[in-house]
C-alpha cells in the first residue's frame, strides 16, 4: 500500500502518523455516510407509500395555516397602506 511507504522510511515521524490516522478516520466516516445513504435509498424504494403519508399534512392543519397566512397578509397590506401618503409621493425628510 502506497500510504504506508513514508512510515516505512521514517517510522517515528509524528506528522506522517497523524496524517495517516486522519486519512483513515475520514475514509471510515465517508464509508459510514455511504452506508447510511444506501439504507435510506433502500427504505425509500421499499416503502414509497409510507413516505408519502409522512409528507402529507392533515387537511385541517393546512386550512389553519392558510388562514394564518391570509391574516398576516392582510396585516401587512394595512401597514403598507398606512405608510404611504394618499398622493403616492413619499414625504421629504429634509
Amino acid at each position: 500500500m502506497l500510504i504506508n511507504n513514508p512510515l516505512k522510511l521514517k517510522p517515528n515521524d509524528f506528522e506522517t502518523k497523524k496524517n495517516l490516522m486522519l486519512a483513515k478516520k475520514m475514509l471510515q466516516l465517508q464509508q459510514q455516510e455511504n452506508q447510511q445513504q444506501q439504507k435510506q435509498n433502500q427504505q425509500q424504494k421499499q416503502d414509497p407509500q409510507n413516505q408519502q403519508k409522512q409528507q402529507k399534512m392533515p387537511e385541517d392543519e393546512a386550512k389553519r395555516l392558510m388562514q394564518l397566512m391570509d391574516e398576516q397578509d392582510k396585516k401587512t397590506q394595512e401597514k403598507i397602506r398606512k405608510g404611504t401618503p394618499k398622493n403616492g409621493r413619499a414625504s421629504k425628510d429634509w
